[in-house]
């Protein structure tokens, strides 16, 4: 079995579901849309809830001058074939008061919005979007051959094979049997990649 399974499984990233943003300072970059993420971890190891989830976030306000900042911890689980419940973390922050050049605000969407942070921060782990933080997302031939990928129906996750007596099952590895890893091929089928006995 592949010890990169999981990230070749999670790396690429639709651009459709992807947006530039610009912060002060000049800092520039692709965000992802964080429901999109949520729909590719349900993909690959299913609901919410049994298949992969989050702890409880644990909040922590800092005061810094004029700044209210607050941060955010929070782990992600997944169970990936016979493992269960395999653990990752993220850490996430956001201004809940501060200044710009208009004068004082508060934003009353900072804890949300560590969160969200913190959540997808834990996702770069198993290598969600390793596409957009490995710089790929600045070449615009990779882009466009991505989101023909996706268009495709290409870009989706990878599965799992069972071939049981003839019968044939896809999705996540379960606890026992003989397994097939696929792959999908850029021009459209299928690739094995690696086999394995549980």
């Amino acid at each position: 079995m592949s010890n990169t399974r999981i990230w070749d499984a999670l790396s690429k990233t639709d651009p459709k579901h992807t947006k530039p943003f610009k912060r002060a300072g000049g800092f520039s970059g692709t965000a992802t849309k964080p429901i999109w993420l949520i729909k590719r971890l349900t993909e690959q190891f299913g609901p919410a809830g049994s298949g992969w989830g989050m702890t409880k976030p644990e909040f922590e306000v800092v005061v810094a001058g004029d700044e209210i900042l607050v941060f955010c911890t929070v782990g992600l689980w997944y169970s990936d074939g016979a493992v269960a419940d395999n653990m990752v973390y993220g850490v996430g922050g956001d201004k809940v008061q501060g200044k710009n050049k208009y004068g004082p605000f508060t934003n009353d969407e900072a804890f949300k919005a560590s969160y969200t942070d913190a959540l997808s921060n834990a996702m770069k782990q198993i290598g969600m979007g390793a596409d957009i933080h490995m710089g790929l997302f600045e070449d615009e031939k990779y882009v466009r051959e991505t989101g023909r990928e996706f268009a495709n129906g290409n870009g989706a996750a990878p599965a799992y094979v069972g071939l049981f007596g003839g019968a044939a099952h896809t999705g996540t590895a379960p606890a026992s049997g003989c397994w097939l890893w696929f792959a999908p091929l850029a021009g459209g089928g299928l690739t094995v990649t690696n086999t394995t006995a549980q």
